[in-house]
């Protein structure tokens, strides 16, 4: 469910002033906090109008709105699971006509299936065009047993073995241990274009169902979160609608929601049902 459909759903009486989105990672809290809070109201047309899915008035600004929404995704989901290996799968033209999203959708959906019953792993994966029209794949993996990659005998830029995957036979594999997930989270959004989104029907990307993703939280101050953690909030970001902190977790803490929150930050919860798309 999304924020809106959360907010119409709820009677008028219970709409309230956001002041703060907390989004809550394993290992921080990333807290938006509004400089000039409104409350949230609604007329029962717009309402009405939201809950229909009517199509956007300017569908350039909700193509643009879909790819930052799908940028946001990939990197909560980056940051909030331990990805291992970070590669690239390509496809044989003998294989499939790889300029045809369909065709490449339905030979991967296979292979993703195939190999999910043979090992249960973790995956995202991204497409891409080539200059010539053909696509490929940036793919996260965790989860994989040894026995099914395959040592190329190559190395990265930075040094690292590349290895291929043993049962991708529908083209090229090449896979390398994953550094930083910050940087691979900022590589993987660039590829997260208008190209991609304007073939009607086609999915921006492939994420596996049991990833964890961020839960949100509303209306906590960043120094009452940071006090709760003893850690100290830093301002990262700065506009004049809201400014961004951060707040470091310490290791051992899990997600808030578990059972562990503090009963004095009286917080309020939802999760949002991004779903892949």
């Amino acid at each position: 469910m999304s924020e809106l459909t959360s907010l119409l759903s709820r009677p008028a009486a219970q709409l309230f002033t956001t002041k703060t989105i907390v989004k809550e990672y394993p290992h921080k809290f990333r807290i938006y906090k509004y400089n000039k809070p409104e409350p949230k109201t609604i007329t029962e047309e717009q309402r009405k109008f939201c809950l229909a899915k009517q199509p956007a008035s300017n569908p350039e600004e909700s193509k643009i709105a879909s790819i930052r929404r799908t940028k946001t995704v990939i990197s909560d989901l980056i940051q909030c699971n331990d990805f291992e290996w970070f590669g690239t799968l390509t496809f044989s033209p003998d294989k499939v006509d790889r300029h045809n999203p369909k065709a490449v959708k339905a030979k991967l959906d296979n292979w993703l299936s195939n190999v999910q019953r043979r090992y249960k792993f973790k995956y995202i994966l991204i497409p891409e065009h080539h200059k010539d029209g053909a696509i490929h794949f940036h793919t996260l993996l965790s989860g994989l047993p040894d026995d099914a990659l395959v040592d190329s005998t190559k190395v990265d830029k930075k040094g690292r073995k590349i290895y291929n995957l043993k049962h991708y036979k529908l083209g090229f594999s090449n896979i390398s241990r994953i550094g930083n997930k910050t940087a691979t989270a900022n590589y993987c959004r660039k590829y997260i274009t208008k190209s991609m989104i304007t073939e009607e029907n086609q999915k921006r990307y492939w994420a596996s169902r049991d990833l964890v993703r961020p839960v949100y939280h509303y209306n906590l101050e960043p120094s009452d979160l940071a006090r709760s953690e003893g850690a100290h909030a830093t301002l990262e970001y700065h506009t004049d609608l809201y400014d961004i902190f951060e707040v470091l977790k310490p290791a051992s803490t899990p997600f808030l929601d578990s059972g562990t929150a503090k009963p004095d930050l009286n917080m309020s919860r939802w999760r949002p049902s991004y779903g892949t798309t």
